[in-house]
C-alpha cells in the first residue's frame, strides 16, 4: 500500500502513476491511496495520460460531522454543550477551522478564562488568511470570484435573487456553482439557496480584495 498526502500534477507524480499502472496490468499486489484538494486531484486525473484515474474509486470529503466537533469541543475545552455548539456551527464542519479554533479558545482559556469567541477573531482571521484563504482565492478564475464577492454580500442567498443581482441565467450559474461547491468554497446543501462553506471567508474578502 503506497500513500501520497496533498498530491499535486507535477511530473515526479506523473511518472510515478505511470510506472504504477504498468505494475496493475501485471497484476501486482500493489495499491494506491491519495489524497488532495478537489483541483489539484482534478488536474492531476484529467492530464495526458492519466485520464485511466478518472475511473478510479474516489471519495469527497463532506464538512465534519457536527456532533462530533461538539463532543470533542466539551471534552478538549471543558465547555458547556451550548458553548460548544456555538463553537462547532462557527467553524461549518470545515476540518482546519475546527483545529484552529479549538486551538485559539483553549490557550485564551487557559491565559484568563475567557471563552468569548470574539476575541479569538483577530487571530483566527490572520491564520485563515495565511494558511488557507489566500491561497484558495488566488487558485479561483476571475469569473468564480465575480460569484464568490457578490454570495459573501449575504450570509444566505435565495438563488433567484442571486441571478437577478447579477443579471446571469441559471445554466450559466449552474456551472459555476458545481465547480465552487466542488471546491468546498460555497454551500448548496439547502435547496433553493447559497452561502458560504468556509468560516469568514466572506470577512477576508471584503478585508483583502
Amino acid at each position: 500500500m503506497i500513500t501520497i498526502d496533498e498530491i499535486t500534477n507535477n511530473g515526479n507524480v506523473r511518472s510515478f502513476v505511470t510506472t504504477f499502472q504498468m505494475m496493475i496490468r501485471k497484476n501486482l499486489p500493489i495499491y494506491l491511496l491519495m489524497t488532495g484538494l478537489y483541483e489539484n486531484v482534478s488536474d492531476l486525473q484529467n492530464a495526458d495520460g492519466m485520464t485511466f484515474l478518472l475511473r478510479t474509486p474516489k471519495i469527497i470529503l463532506s464538512p465534519l460531522n457536527k456532533t462530533g466537533m461538539i463532543h470533542a469541543y466539551m471534552l478538549s475545552c471543558e465547555v458547556s454543550e451550548e458553548k460548544a455548539k456555538e463553537m462547532a456551527d462557527f467553524t461549518k464542519g470545515y476540518a482546519f477551522a475546527f483545529q484552529l479554533l479549538g486551538y485559539l479558545f483553549f490557550r485564551e482559556k487557559q491565559k484568563d478564562g475567557n471563552e468569548s469567541l470574539e476575541i479569538l477573531m483577530p487571530d483566527f482571521d490572520q491564520y485563515m488568511e495565511e494558511y488557507v484563504y489566500t491561497k484558495k482565492w488566488t487558485q479561483l478564475s476571475p469569473i468564480d470570484r465575480t460569484f464568490v464577492i457578490a454570495i459573501s454580500r449575504k450570509e444566505k442567498y435565495k438563488v433567484k435573487d442571486l441571478l437577478e443581482d447579477m443579471g446571469i441565467e441559471n445554466n450559466k450559474y449552474s456551472v459555476y456553482r458545481t465547480r465552487l461547491s466542488q471546491k468546498g468554497i460555497i454551500d448548496i446543501s439547502e435547496r433553493g439557496y447559497v452561502s458560504m462553506a468556509l468560516p469568514r471567508f466572506a470577512s477576508f474578502i471584503n478585508n483583502t480584495q
